[in-house]
C-alpha cells in the first residue's frame, strides 16, 4: 500500500471513529425514576410501609421499626415505618403516594403534593420526610434533572403558620423568609461533587408581590453535579429555633432523570 492510500485509510478510520463516538453520545438514553410502576396495598392511596413487610427490628423496646428499600427505575429509596403502642404510627424516609386532596393541612397533608397530581399530570409521586438520600445501587450516574414541589403540610404551614412554625413574611408580610432544599451529589468515595439549591419558598424580594411558595411541579437542573453514586437532600430555612429548623422538613419529588456514564464515553 502506498503512502497516499495509507493516509487516506487513516483519515477515513479517524472520521469513522469520531462519528461513532459522537453518535454514541447523542443516542445515550435518559433513564427515569418516576414511581409509576410501584404498587399500593388494597384500598390505599399512599404507601408508608403500613403492611409491615419490611425488615423488623426493635421488638421489646416499645417501638417496632420496619425498614424497606425499594426501586423505581434504576434509583433506590429507603423507607421506615414505626409502630409504637403508646404514640401510634409514623414514617421516615421516602414514601410514595397518589393522594389528590390538597385541602389537607398539618400532618394529614404530609403525603399530598400540593399540585394534587404527580409531575406532568402523572398519578404517582414520592414525598421525602427529612434529610434523606437517593441511591443508585453502587453505580455512578450522571443526573440530569428532578421535579420538585411542596407537600400540603409544608405549603399551609408557610402560608398560615402553625403551632411550631411561623407564617412566612410575618404579620405584615415583609419578613425576608426562605425555605430551600439542597441536593448534594456524592461520588463512590463519598466526596461531594457539587450542590444544587432550590427555593421551595422565598420572601426575600423587595417587592412583596414577588414573594412565593412553590405550588407547582418545577424542574430542577442537576447536570452540574457530574458523576454521582448518591444524591443527598438537606434543608435550610429562615425559621429556626433552639432545636433547629421549625419549618416542616418535607419535599415532594418526581421524574428523576439521569444517564449512565458508560454511555457518555
Amino acid at each position: 500500500m502506498n503512502k497516499l492510500n495509507k493516509a487516506l485509510l487513516y483519515t477515513l478510520t479517524g472520521c469513522l471513529f469520531t462519528f461513532t463516538a459522537c453518535n454514541k453520545e447523542e443516542v445515550a438514553p435518559t433513564l427515569e425514576s418516576n414511581f409509576e410502576e410501584l404498587s399500593f396495598p388494597a384500598g390505599a392511596d399512599a404507601y408508608i410501609g403500613q403492611d409491615k413487610t419490611g425488615v423488623k427490628s426493635g421488638e421489646g423496646s416499645g417501638t417496632v421499626q420496619y425498614s424497606y428499600t425499594y426501586n423505581s427505575g434504576e434509583a433506590s429509596y429507603k423507607l421506615n415505618y414505626f409502630d409504637d403502642a403508646t404514640y401510634g404510627n409514623w414514617w421516615t424516609g421516602v414514601a410514595y403516594s397518589k393522594k389528590t386532596d390538597t385541602t389537607l393541612e398539618g400532618t394529614e397533608g404530609s403525603l399530598v403534593a400540593i399540585p394534587g397530581v404527580g409531575a406532568n399530570s402523572s398519578e404517582v409521586y414520592a414525598v421525602m420526610n427529612g434529610s434523606e438520600t437517593i441511591y443508585f445501587d453502587g453505580t455512578e450516574v450522571i443526573p440530569q434533572s428532578i421535579q420538585l414541589t411542596n407537600n400540603a403540610y409544608v405549603y399551609y404551614s408557610l402560608l398560615k403558620g402553625d403551632q411550631f412554625a411561623k407564617k412566612f413574611g410575618g404579620v405584615d408580610g415583609t419578613d425576608p423568609d426562605f425555605f430551600k432544599v439542597i441536593i448534594t451529589g456524592l461520588d463512590s468515595q463519598g466526596k461531594a461533587t457539587g450542590k444544587v439549591e432550590f427555593y421551595l419558598a422565598d420572601y426575600r424580594f423587595e417587592e412583596s408581590s414577588e414573594d412565593y411558595i412553590v405550588d407547582t411541579w418545577e424542574t430542577v437542573d442537576l447536570s452540574s453535579l457530574g458523576e454521582v453514586e448518591k444524591l443527598a437532600f438537606s434543608y435550610e430555612s429562615s425559621d429556626t429555633g433552639d432545636w433547629g429548623i421549625n419549618t416542616p422538613l418535607y419535599v415532594a419529588i418526581d421524574d428523576l432523570r439521569f444517564k449512565m456514564p458508560s454511555l457518555e464515553e
